[in-house]
């Protein structure tokens, strides 16, 4: 094989591993997206389960909400 060759196969396995890289990182973002939305929606349901009515927010209600408000 000659130099020209060998850089060659160098940058298209480099090519393959970015490639693979991105889809593993894609593969992971969304899912950060969705554990944060489950948990929003838990948060909500478990404040429209509760006995009273209409809750005041609670001090754990809004130790929950200010910092998930801010992302």
């Amino acid at each position: 094989m000659t130099s020209t060759a060998n850089g060659a196969t160098v940058v298209v396995m480099f090519a393959i591993l970015v490639a693979v890289f991105g889809a593993l990182l894609s593969a992971v973002q969304p899912r950060a997206s969705l554990v944060t939305e489950n948990l929003v929606l838990r948060q909500q349901l478990a404040t429209l389960r509760r006995a009273t009515p209409r809750p005041r927010l609670r001090p754990i209600d809004r130790a929950f909400w200010v910092p998930l408000s801010r992302v």
